[in-house]
């Protein structure tokens, strides 16, 4: 991969929203960045040399699927030679001082056949050796408090080296989160699930499963247009929404009720042409019903009651076998179906529509 002329950035998201991410850099930076590669959770993107850092301070600060951002120093194959080759021609060594600390973090593929100690113990070792060539002394190994982390990508016999400029915490860490449900939605998933069911154009979103207000305050922060309506059988969950609605700023916006997601109608007199929610699919449950088919099926009874005629319901949920009995019952068509790996888990957002 030339480094001439162009900065190389590899930019992580949720596996399985990589699209999302695109379509949102699209419409952010237009062809001020280009996407080169696209892979389950990441992308390789260039952009134009002369204003670099602008423009990656600013894809941070606006991009709400971005979970890592990463700059390439690097590509090649996954050869010893290849790789010492790769860092003896860089200029990492103008990165260090005596005192700098370093670590190495690998991304390793899982179906890569290779010892990730052992190599992780030969990156360092050739890193160490061109600083200690060039400047005449050894960086510091640092695992616990670097001054540089090198990301090293390992994939299809290849590798990625570059350096995290994220910060310390991942971008779906949100400011406004003063308030943490036991079971909260990842931030990114919640914007997209709000991007995916075309929120931007909604007069009235509703999430009556609202937990912490995730989905509520993503789709709020994003999109100026929709009224945002919540609720919750918990009290504490409400309440905890609302001090994260209030430090997201969107308070005038927004309505919360305590109620039971499968009576909907007893607590809005209104009907939403987007209903989007993270319905529980574990011990949760017992909070509004005996088992997980009554819950699914009860809250689609509630939500189709006030669903506008061109509206979509949205959910994200692992329970793919107890969603293909509910699509049958309701008759429901599937406008668009994401499957996610997150956390372990492997869910699936589906946008739902009656018409």
């Amino acid at each position: 991969m030339p480094l001439k002329n162009k900065v190389y950035l590899l930019l992580t998201t949720i596996s399985g929203l990589e699209d999302v991410l695109i379509e949102e850099i699209s419409e952010l930076y237009g062809n001020t960045i280009e996407i080169l590669e696209s892979r389950r959770g990441w992308i390789i993107a260039s952009i134009d040399s002369n204003s670099p850092s602008t423009l990656i301070d600013n894809l941070i600060a606006s991009s709400r699927s971005l979970e890592r951002i990463y700059t390439i120093l690097f590509r090649t194959k996954l050869e010893i030679d290849c790789i010492k080759t790769a860092i003896e021609s860089t200029s990492i060594h103008s990165m260090f001082t005596p005192y700098t600390k370093f670590a190495i973090k690998l991304d390793k593929e899982k179906y890569v056949d290779v010892d990730s100690y052992q190599l992780v113990r030969i990156l360092g070792d050739l890193v160490c050796n061109t600083i200690e060539k060039r400047k005449g002394y050894r960086p510091i190994v640092s695992l616990d408090n670097p001054d540089i982390e090198i990301y090293c990508k390992v994939f299809n016999r290849e590798l990625i080296f570059a350096f995290d400029i994220t910060g310390p915490k991942a971008l779906h860490f949100r400011e406004w989160r003063v308030y943490l449900h036991p079971s909260t939605l990842n931030a990114i998933i919640a914007y997209a699930m709000a991007r995916l069911s075309k929120a931007k154009t909604a007069t009235r979103v509703l999430d009556p499963m609202c937990g912490s207000g995730t989905i509520l305050i993503e789709t709020g922060l994003a999109y100026s247009k929709p009224m945002l309506y919540g609720m919750d059988i918990n009290i504490r969950h409400v309440e905890g929404t609302l001090e994260n609605i209030r430090r997201a700023g969107l308070e005038s916006r927004c309505t919360l009720k305590v109620g039971d997601a499968l009576s909907i109608r007893e607590y809005f007199d209104l009907s939403f042409d987007r209903i989007i929610t993270n319905p529980p699919y574990g011990i949760r449950e017992l909070s509004y019903c005996r088992t997980l088919y009554e819950l699914y099926e009860g809250f689609m009874k509630s939500a189709l009651e006030v669903l506008t005629g061109n509206g979509y319901i949205t959910l994200i949920t692992p329970r793919r076998r107890l969603m293909k009995s509910i699509l049958r019952k309701f008759k429901l068509k599937v406008v668009k179906r994401k499957d996610l790996e997150h956390g372990g888990i492997r869910a699936t957002i589906f946008v739902l529509t009656s018409y």
